[in-house]
């Protein structure tokens, strides 16, 4: 579990990295609850084990998930960035008196040109969406650090009530 936080700490362009650490995290957790599960004889009651187990591999597994939305976030920002480029390069070419006065835009087909004001609000909006994007690897540093610690006084918390239903099978 150590490695899928340490994931987090790895910088977002490093993808071969945050993913082959994301996905050897995951089979070692995979592989772990299976071996055991294949040496356990079916049972009519959970096992404290191999449900700490499968939540450990639903932690694990969220970090791949949360560095594939952050590197979409990284895209859709390089997209922005080209975007402005393209827009201030046409803005520069258009400059020069056309004759037609239109203004060329990559964003939006022919015909369909919402209003300047329009396209400033959807700029700001995409732009502000892969900035969230981008921040949720820093809050997850943090997020995932308290959800997983309480997740662990949780099931150690619990161990009592899987005996108890342990005890409760057994004598019946």
């Amino acid at each position: 579990m150590l490695f899928a936080y340490v994931s987090f700490w790895i910088t977002k362009a490093a993808v071969p990295a945050r993913v082959g650490l994301g996905i050897f995290t995951a089979v070692f957790e995979l592989s772990n609850q299976v071996s055991l599960s294949a040496k356990l004889p079916i049972l009519g009651y959970h096992v404290w084990l191999l449900d700490f187990l499968t939540i450990s591999f639903q932690f694990t597994s969220s970090g791949l998930i949360v560095y594939a939305m952050v590197n979409w976030g990284m895209q859709c920002e390089a997209w922005c960035k080209a975007a402005d480029a393209a827009a201030k390069a046409k803005v520069t070419a258009s400059a020069k008196p056309s004759g037609d006065g239109a203004t060329p835009t990559d964003l939006f087909p022919a015909g369909t040109e919402p209003s300047t004001k329009h396209k400033q609000r959807l700029e700001y909006r995409i732009k502000r969406q892969c900035a969230k994007l981008q921040a949720l690897d820093a809050i997850m540093r943090v997020l995932f650090a308290v959800l997983y610690l309480t997740f662990i006084g949780v099931m150690f918390g619990s161990v009592s009530d899987y005996q108890d239903e342990a005890n409760s099978h057994a004598s019946s």
